[in-house]
C-alpha cells in the first residue's frame, strides 16, 4: 500500500469521527450556555446560595441549587456583566464546531486579556451608571466596585467613564 492510499484510508476513517466530536462538543457547550443563561435569568435573591444561608425553603431558580449558586456567585462578583459568560461559552462552542485552527499562544493570551478587560470595564461602568435593586452588590458586582470606584476616586466620574469606554 502506498502512502497516498494510506493517507486516504486514515482520513476516511478519522475525519467523520472528528467532525462528530466537534458537533457533540458544540451541542454540549450550547446546552451549557442555555443552562447558564436560564440560571442567571431565574435568579432570586432569596435562594439559598453562596452569599446567603437559607432555611429549608424551595429553590426558585429554574436550574436548581447549582443554578442558584452559579447565579449568586456570578452576580456577586461581576454584576450584570455575568450575562457575558453564557455568550462566551456559546462562542467557544461555535469555534470548536467550525474546526478552525487554534491561534498561537500569544494570540490566545491577547484574546483572554481582552475578554478580562471587557468584563472589568463593563462591570465598572455598570457600577457607576446603573442601579441594581435585585442584586446584593452594585450593578457591576465586586469587580465593578473595585474598578469603578477605584478609578472614580482618582479621575472623577467623567474621566472614569471616558477611560472605561
Amino acid at each position: 500500500m502506498n502512502k497516498a492510499k494510506a493517507g486516504t484510508a486514515f482520513e476516511a476513517f478519522f475525519v467523520p469521527r472528528i467532525r462528530g466530536l466537534r458537533e457533540a462538543a458544540f451541542w454540549v457547550l450550547a446546552g451549557l450556555s442555555v443552562i447558564f443563561l436560564l440560571a442567571l435569568l431565574s435568579y432570586s435573591p432569596a435562594d439559598p446560595a453562596f452569599s446567603i444561608a437559607g432555611d429549608d425553603i424551595a429553590v426558585v431558580n429554574r436550574m436548581g441549587p447549582a443554578g442558584a449558586w452559579f447565579a449568586d456567585v456570578a452576580f456577586l462578583l461581576f454584576g450584570a456583566s455575568a450575562y457575558l459568560f453564557p455568550v462566551l461559552v456559546l462562542i467557544a462552542g461555535v469555534f470548536l464546531f467550525r474546526g478552525d485552527e487554534l491561534p498561537d499562544r500569544s494570540a490566545m493570551i491577547w484574546r483572554g486579556a481582552g475578554f478580562l478587560l471587557a468584563i472589568a470595564t463593563s462591570s465598572g461602568l455598570a457600577t457607576l451608571h446603573f442601579q441594581s435593586p435585585d442584586l446584593r452588590e452594585t450593578a457591576g458586582g465586586i469587580l465593578g466596585r473595585i474598578v469603578g470606584h477605584g478609578l472614580e476616586y482618582g479621575l472623577g466620574l467623567l474621566g472614569t467613564t471616558v477611560l472605561l469606554l
